[in-house]
């Protein structure tokens, strides 16, 4: 397992690797437990509905992290999968990447989350010259917000009825930070 970057919380050991097939396990149950939850922030998940769903989307995420594409990172608590990190929409030409990012409702509030997040920009700044950061969070997923303002991001915009949750339009704040050096 090759480990990004390791940090402390308390007694913990949080690590950041890239998706593995032994996280497969650990990641599905969190997302069949927590469903209507993290389906309301990540609409995407509706689609992972069995633990081989859960192992094609691991594969995707290697192939994506291979060819550059993307950079997904699983977050290790005590070397179990408890959520994700990743950059994506990587535009090499303009130096920048958008951040998404998980965390089981059970880890919430301990700033795994923040750190995490903190830790990618240092990645992906140092080794991918990414100069611009971009998160976009619903303006009601407080929990999204409150980490992009933890870390500097600066609220650049606000998108009006930019998504569809069942049938109501949701406004989406745009967060960036820019990276000097």
């Amino acid at each position: 397992m090759f480990i990004f970057t390791e940090f402390k919380t308390g007694k913990d050991i949080v690590k950041l690797t890239l998706p593995e097939v032994e996280h497969a396990k650990d990641l599905y149950e969190i997302v069949d437990k927590y469903r209507s939850y993290i389906s309301r922030w990540l609409p995407g998940i509706d689609e992972t509905n069995s633990l081989e769903d859960e192992l094609n989307f691991i594969k995707f995420a290697r192939e994506e992290t291979a060819s550059y594409k993307a950079l997904f990172l699983t977050i290790l608590l005590n070397d179990r999968a408890i959520g994700m990190v990743d950059l994506h929409n990587i535009s090499e030409k303009n130096h920048r990447a958008e951040i998404g990012y998980w965390i089981s409702k059970d880890f919430q509030g301990y700033g795994i989350m923040t750190e995490s997040v903190k830790r990618l920009v240092e990645i992906s700044f140092n080794e991918l010259n990414i100069h611009k950061f971009i998160i976009m969070a619903e303006t009601e997923n407080l929990k999204s917000c409150a980490v992009a303002k933890r870390l500097d991001f600066e609220h650049e915009a606000t998108l009006k009825e930019y998504l569809v949750y069942g049938d109501e339009f949701k406004d989406v704040y745009v967060y960036s930070k820019i990276v000097n050096g």
